[in-house]
């Protein structure tokens, strides 16, 4: 079932709808031509976890909310209200991923946490309560606008697909420390 589902996106050809299903904190797939629903990301517990993440559990979201397709249907963008990040869906395996953001705030920087040796060059890309997302495709990039509302300002993020859609901003380590899947700074004195 349905839960403060606020905004949707619908497939090129009409016949499936994506459903950022807020209160359920999932993502939900409409077949138009049969009526089927079902979930293709989120299993209904707040979280900020990535496909793939070492604990082996499902992708996680709080409350999504903005959601747009790309011009080829291929990827869902979504904006992650509370997580404060941009995440992208895979359409077809349901897979997660960050894009862009790391921690509540405003920052221009790199669009995802990235691995660094230099503290100083470390600089992710911050939102504060992102709720609407537009996607433009540029060829070998998407071109992603981001309606950062409690910063009251339209953002916009490049996303390299070849170089951004299959990472994720866990465990980024730089000299003086690394940052886990929960955004905890672990720091380290000559190590």
């Amino acid at each position: 079932s349905f839960s403060f589902p606020l905004n949707g996106a619908m497939s090129r050809d009409g016949s499936i709808s994506y459903i950022a299903s807020n209160a359920n904190t999932a993502l939900r797939s409409v077949n138009l031509k049969t009526g089927e629903v079902s979930t293709l990301a989120g299993d209904g517990k707040d979280g900020k976890r990535d496909s793939n993440n070492i604990f082996k559990e499902p992708a996680r979201f709080r409350w999504p909310m903005g959601v747009a397709l790309t011009p080829n249907n291929e990827y869902l963008l979504v904006a992650d209200q509370y997580n404060h990040r941009i995440r992208v869906v895979d359409t077809e395996t349901g897979e997660v991923r960050t894009v862009a953001g790391w921690v509540q705030g405003f920052q221009d920087g790199g669009v995802i946490a990235r691995d660094t040796g230099d503290a100083d060059d470390f600089a992710a890309a911050m939102f504060n309560t992102p709720r609407g997302v537009a996607v433009h495709s540029g060829g070998d990039h998407l071109v992603v606008y981001v309606a950062d509302s409690a910063n009251h300002a339209i953002r916009k993020v490049q996303v390299s697909l070849k170089d951004k859609i299959g990472k994720s901003s866990k465990d980024a380590c730089g000299k003086t420390g690394c940052i886990d899947d929960r955004n905890i700074v672990v720091r380290s004195k000559g190590n």
